[in-house]
């Protein structure tokens, strides 16, 4: 069976910031979907906010919620309160402070969900709980980064799901840090992803961080990999 048929039901959209939702038509997973602005990025658009809190399409078959970590950007407690009131039964998946490395979330008998405890960008130390995730679904797999600091994430992920996962990663969401600095790069040479899609870049006439060259400089220095980056509210994601 070719990628093409064997992916054809499962659709990803990019919502904006993080914000990614995977569905198959009976499962649907949104990661880091429910977000306010911050400083320099987007905050959830009021018709996307709708379609989530009325379950409409296409999600209408959202089933599990989960967030990298607790910033607004990824997570607004307001929209989750809200969200959670009218959806009780949905669970929430937020990382806290825990002793265990790593966290393995069963979805359904074919989708599982790994959490990996790791720093945020910038930080000095772990003051704000954060995860980024290995999606399993049937036979494809995804590696989501949120705000991953990429040269500590690059030291604290297991060699032995490196080594399984290594060229099966049908796609890698990663913050811009991931392909500017050397420890990433190299993770994701290592990682072997068949294609790198670029999100969380800040509005251009606000990006006072220059997240735009930093992203422009690590695509020239990632050779050999598909590199695509975010372009627009709910942009589908074609599966290859």
């Amino acid at each position: 069976m070719s990628d093409r048929e064997r992916n054809k039901e499962l659709s990803i959209y990019y919502l904006a910031n993080a914000g990614i939702y995977f569905t198959d038509g009976n499962t649907g997973l949104l990661i880091d979907g429910l977000f306010d602005a911050w400083p320099g990025f987007d905050g959830l658009p009021y018709e996307l906010e709708e379609k989530i809190m009325k379950k409409e399409v296409p999600f209408q078959n959202l089933s599990h919620l989960f967030f990298t970590h607790e910033h607004l950007d990824h997570c607004s407690h307001e929209k989750l309160q809200q969200f959670s009131d009218g959806c009780p039964d949905i669970p929430v998946y937020r990382p806290s402070e825990r002793n265990n490395l790593v966290i393995s979330i069963p979805v359904t008998c074919r989708i599982s969900v790994t959490g990996f405890s790791t720093r945020h960008l910038l930080d000095a130390s772990p003051k704000i709980p954060h995860d980024l995730f290995l999606l399993d679904w049937e036979d494809s797999h995804f590696f989501i980064s949120g705000d991953a600091d990429p040269v500590s994430a690059a030291k604290q992920f297991p060699e032995n799901l490196l080594e399984s996962h290594a060229g099966q990663i049908d796609m890698a969401f990663i913050n811009p840090f991931w392909l500017s600095l050397t420890p990433g790069r190299r993770f994701l040479e290592q990682l072997k992803p068949k294609r790198i899609f670029v999100y969380h870049l800040p509005l251009i006439a606000e990006d006072t961080m220059r997240y735009g060259e930093v992203l422009e400089r690590g695509i020239k220095r990632c050779q050999g990999i598909r590199v695509e980056k975010a372009e627009r509210f709910l942009q589908k994601i074609k599966m290859l």
